[in-house]
């Protein structure tokens, strides 16, 4: 059963059922487009009748997941895998597809309706993802030494197998690891990595997007499992600016600012900077986080800061500037305007507090 922790619970949980409820149409949708763009040879051999059927079946696993979230009872979903997975069995049919398409289900929620919302439907996901064999080994063959996490969590990712991915991560976060190793050491290397095979055309798109989403969904697992408490006397926002959709690793500075001490607001991907002008003059932060991947967003970047600074005159925050346009260009961050700027987030952090302990 869910906590029965007070009102306000259930409150979020029959919010969060009507959204989900309102967005159905469009969450079947996103997932079987994304669905089949992972898997194009299932179109190939069964046609639209194979599409109206995956629809249809999608529809099902959603009003599934809707009543175990509705009766509080997450392990009913996991029960109604099995039911599924003995149905494909008769058929003969493969059941790394049904993996696919539950997990695709799940991000195209989170990224329909948020974080509060993901993290309810992550539960009965979960159960019943668990219930599917794996199809990339056994369980724990994925939960090496840490010095093989990196290359494991990317077999994951690419894999589309989130609970590989994440059992990994926990694992290691509970035998000792850190937040910052877990964000530097694994994620920013893995994906790179991805953002490489794509590039070079050993990945579709379709494939780099979940491998990205994957990332995102386990990152707000772990904003959700590891404290980041703040004393609330300093305060940052971190923002990619209009055009920019690459906010894992702005998400990543957001998060190290909460561990440093900041009371951190995340504006996430393309925020216009009118936005986020405005967020600056409610909030008056002590530090403003922008990053670029591209020439175009570089030039975005200091477009802002010029604003930034043309707007408050008696107001100056810490201007911290990353992300890889930075990284090929030297000095690049400083005729941008930033006042601090590192290889990696953890790197810009210890450069804005003077210390890596944080």
């Amino acid at each position: 059963m869910l906590p029965d922790s007070s009102g306000a619970l259930h409150a979020r949980l029959a919010q969060a059922l009507d959204r989900l409820e309102a967005s159905s149409a469009l969450v079947v949708q996103t997932a079987i487009t994304d669905f089949y763009a992972i898997h194009p040879d299932l179109h190939r051999m069964h046609g639209y009748e194979g599409v109206r059927r995956w629809r249809e079946d999608a529809q099902r696993h959603l009003q599934a997941l809707v009543t175990a979230l509705r009766t509080q009872t997450p392990v009913l979903f996991g029960g109604y895998a099995r039911i599924y997975i003995a149905e494909l069995n008769g058929r003969g049919q493969d059941l790394v597809a049904f993996a696919h398409l539950l997990e695709i289900m799940g991000q195209a929620i989170r990224s329909t309706l948020g974080d509060e919302t993901w993290s309810m439907v992550r539960v009965p996901l979960d159960a019943a993802l668990r219930e599917i064999p794996l199809q990339d080994g056994d369980r724990t063959v994925l939960l090496q030494a840490d010095d093989r996490l990196m290359p494991t969590y990317l077999s994951a990712v690419l894999a589309g197998n989130r609970i590989a991915a994440q059992d990994a991560v926990f694992d290691a976060l509970d035998r000792g690891a850190t937040v910052r190793q877990v964000y530097l050491d694994v994620f920013q290397p893995a994906l790179y990595t991805v953002g490489q095979m794509w590039e070079t055309g050993q990945l579709s798109v379709a494939q780099e997007h979940l491998a990205t989403a994957i990332t995102q969904a386990i990152l707000s697992g772990i904003y959700a499992r590891v404290p980041l408490a703040t004393s609330g006397l300093r305060r940052a926002i971190v923002a990619c600016l209009a055009g920019n959709y690459h906010e894992i690793g702005p998400r990543m500075l957001a998060d190290f600012l909460q561990m440093a001490g900041y009371d951190t607001r995340f504006l996430g991907a393309n925020t216009p900077t009118d936005s986020l002008l405005a967020m600056i003059d409610e909030v008056k932060p002590d530090v403003v986080g922008l990053a670029s991947t591209t020439q175009e967003q570089v030039d975005q970047v200091k477009d802002a800061i010029e604003r930034i600074r043309g707007d408050f005159t008696a107001y100056r925050p810490t201007i911290m500037v990353g992300g890889l346009a930075f990284n090929l260009v030297d000095g690049l961050w400083q005729r941008v305007g930033g006042d601090v700027w590192g290889q990696d987030a953890g790197q810009a952090i210890d450069h804005l507090t003077g210390s890596a302990d944080w």
